[in-house]
């Protein structure tokens, strides 16, 4: 009778271990996708007690005052909007469907029909251009263009979310409300929450849950500069950050915006 090989243990011992460990993963696989099904790895933003909507209108008010009244902004037509962006987040390329983290984006909108956008896409040797309307089309491409969009139109918009309470100023003067499209105030999965900041009535921050991109990460997201469209002032800069662990998400820069056939836009 043939002698068995000396290897054959080792053989068996690795195949057990390779058994364990497929095992191993298949576990975790599971736990993160309950984590990204439920409220299990949901980071909850850093509110404090919430105030009344009264307290949160008078945010809106100083927004109005200081960027323009949303009547004005949906007042506009046509408006081309043209940004640079550095989607340095790999989770956040994947979403939007992008090759590149520098892209460069134009949008033909109005204001008043949100969700329709005429668009050209520069993504690295890619470029894609044509008519999307996101209240049907929610893709990646539809993903980025209303994330680009609500960036920079949010000191007009923020009042349409249907949920709000003011909150105690930071330590630092800034006043802050909370907003929600959910129909109440508790962490959901389901509906993404918003902290603004203001200062001097001015847009400078916000905090927001990741629901579209990563549910279980806080972003902070830095408001700076401005560029002016008549008495409309737009933030000139917004820079995504994960909120726990400081890394860069994404960043746009407002390049220039226009009424059709062109209007003159100046920057400070």
């Amino acid at each position: 009778m043939m002698a068995r090989s000396s290897t054959h243990p080792v053989k068996r011992w690795l195949r057990r271990l390779g058994i364990v460990l497929a095992s191993v993963l298949v576990l975790l696989g599971a736990l993160a996708f309950v984590a990204f099904r439920t409220n299990l790895l949901l980071s909850s933003l850093e509110t404090g007690a919430l105030g009344s909507e009264r307290e949160a209108d008078a945010l809106l008010r100083g927004l109005a005052a200081a960027h323009g009244t949303p009547e004005r902004w949906r007042s506009q037509g046509h408006l081309v909007m043209r940004v640079r962006g550095n989607v340095a987040f790999f989770a956040a390329r994947r979403a939007f469907g992008l090759d590149q983290a520098k892209i460069e984006l134009t949008l033909r909108f109005r204001p008043n029909a949100p969700g329709r956008y005429h668009y050209v896409l520069v993504d690295g040797a890619r470029v894609r251009r044509g008519h999307v309307d996101t209240r049907r089309d929610r893709d990646g491409l539809g993903l980025l263009l209303d994330s680009v969009h609500h960036l920079f139109a949010l000191p007009f918009v923020a009042g349409e979310i249907p949920v709000r309470r003011g909150m105690a100023r930071a330590p630092s003067g800034e006043q802050r409300a909370f907003f929600t499209w959910g129909r109440g105030t508790a962490a959901s999965p389901k509906h993404d929450q918003v902290v603004l900041w203001t200062r001097a009535g001015g847009l400078v921050r916000m905090d927001t849950t990741g629901r579209d991109i990563a549910p279980f990460i806080v972003a902070r997201v830095q408001f700076e500069g401005t560029v002016r469209m008549g008495q409309l002032r737009l933030p000139a800069r917004a820079t995504v950050y994960d909120d726990r662990f400081g890394r860069l998400v994404q960043r746009f820069e407002l390049v220039s915006i226009a009424r059709e056939p062109g209007a003159a836009v100046s920057h400070r």
